[in-house]
């Protein structure tokens, strides 16, 4: 038969999900050494899509991660940051929020000068943490940072990988 008409071009390797962690989802204070001490959250094969994201990311995929934090006392941070970010919260600490690459985890922690690591009690944590977490088949992290990409700003890189902003 006749050929059809071609379609628009797609991101066929390219997968977002979205997912919100809770003040109690957070573990307790793990020690990771050298006085690096942090709260975590294991992202499961189930949160995102059946991707086990330690294999994939050590199969060559790059994943992104951007959060949003929302304190009751003081509202959200306003908009999404890729990870790892740094910022003060309502309650005057510095609280980080990272992703663990090798691990697959994502990890928050308090922080006195924006890269230490130090206990962070339960009322010092985001109410909740909205994550976006995104998965780029075929491309490895080299590759992507050779890009003519701001990674921390949102709208572009969802404009690129052609993603919705958010659905929260």
């Amino acid at each position: 038969g006749p050929e059809g008409p071609a379609g628009e071009d797609g991101n066929a390797n390219v997968r977002t999900f979205e997912f919100t962690v809770s003040t109690e989802d957070w573990g307790n204070n793990l020690h990771y050494g050298s006085g690096n001490i942090f709260r975590a959250y294991t992202v499961t094969e189930e949160t995102v899509g059946g991707i086990d994201p330690e294999a994939f990311f050590n199969e060559g995929g790059a994943i992104l991660v951007y959060a949003n934090a929302h304190h009751t006392s003081g509202g959200s941070l306003g908009s999404w940051h890729n990870l790892p970010y740094s910022y003060r919260s309502v309650d005057g600490i510095g609280i980080r929020i990272l992703y663990m690459y090798s691990r697959g985890l994502l990890a928050i922690t308090r922080t006195t000068n924006g890269w230490d690591a130090t206990n962070i009690a339960e009322e010092n944590l985001p109410d909740t943490v909205d994550f976006k977490m995104i998965f780029i088949e075929n491309i490895d992290q080299n590759e992507l940072a050779k890009m003519d990409l701001n990674f921390d700003d949102y709208p572009s890189v969802m404009s690129f990988f052609d993603i919705p902003l958010s659905s929260f």
